[in-house]
């Protein structure tokens, strides 16, 4: 009979989906910001683009952190 290939899955961390759900999200907000007509705090960035910003920059290191975890204990087996 002919066997299947097992495809290789990655266990992924706790709330990883929430995390990319929230990074979306502030990233979706960030840039329609910039369609809206407001008044800019510093840089030319209102405050909810740096929320955003913030958000992205700590909930991606969250995301990359959970990642080469999940890898390098694949590796490891």
């Amino acid at each position: 009979l002919y066997k299947r290939k097992k495809i290789q899955t990655f266990p992924l961390g706790s709330g990883l989906y929430f995390r990319l759900f929230i990074v979306g999200y502030f990233l979706f907000r960030f840039f329609v910001e910039f369609i809206k007509p407001v008044y800019p705090i510093l840089l030319g960035l209102t405050a909810i683009q740096w929320t955003s910003a913030l958000v992205i920059l700590s909930y991606g290191f969250s995301i990359l952190r959970i990642y080469r975890k999940v890898r390098i204990s694949n590796f490891a087996r």
